[in-house]
């Protein structure tokens, strides 16, 4: 609402939840607590991912989770403003064209891109047929159903996990190999991140017939 965005899509506490730490490691109640007293940064590009202040819970974060996710504290691209939801504020986080759980979206967000002054404010992208990651996690999700076994359940898992610049599952979670269960586990969890705010989990629980179990139910606080 600052820059006349007027995006009015956010996300759930359980999903910002289950984007990963850095480390690829879920995040847990003792990392979530206090404030960062220093910037966490991109050592390649620059980039502040969290500047400091941030609450913890929004530090050491996975790439995707900056990425993909316009939290409280976050600095907004173009620009050395943060962006925060505050509840009886001027911009008031209970209005219809602000963000009810306190996140909004930004995947998607053109990172050249500024609602305000002699900045671009629109540009034309493609829209997307298929995605590469999607066939990845379909195809190891099949091969699980056959053979656990099958060697390229996690080789095709861990392909989206290096992309996305976390580690690989055959290196932190090698216990998982073989097991139908726990690798079916990874390949939903992945899913989840990987293919966030592209319409595919809404047909994703109902294939897997859990659409009404806990942790897979649409919607939530």
């Amino acid at each position: 609402r600052q820059f006349s965005g007027y995006e009015s899509m956010g996300a759930t506490q359980q999903l910002v939840d289950a984007f990963r730490m850095k480390d690829g490691t879920a995040i847990t109640p003792d990392k979530e607590s206090g404030y960062s007293k220093a910037n966490y940064s991109d050592p390649k590009s620059g980039w502040v991912f969290a500047p400091a202040g941030t609450r913890n819970m929004f530090v050491n974060r996975e790439p995707r989770f900056y990425q993909d996710i316009t939290y409280s504290g976050k600095i907004w691209q173009k620009t050395d403003k943060k962006i925060y939801f505050y509840k009886g504020m001027p911009d008031d986080n209970s209005k219809a064209d602000m963000s009810y759980s306190g996140y909004l979206l930004y995947k998607g967000m053109n990172r050249d891109l500024l609602n305000q002054g002699n900045n671009p404010k629109s540009k034309y992208r493609a829209s997307m047929l298929f995605r590469l990651a999607d066939f990845y996690l379909l195809y190891a999700e099949a091969l699980n159903h056959v053979n656990p076994g099958d060697a390229r359940i996690i080789q095709y898992v861990d392909s989206i996990r290096y992309r996305a610049g976390i580690p690989l599952l055959k290196d932190i979670k090698p216990e998982i190999i073989g097991n139908r269960e726990l690798q079916e586990k990874a390949i939903r969890h992945e899913r989840r991140i990987e293919l966030f705010a592209e319409g595919q989990r809404y047909f994703d629980v109902r294939r897997w017939m859990c659409a009404e179990e806990e942790g897979y139910k649409q919607g939530g606080p």
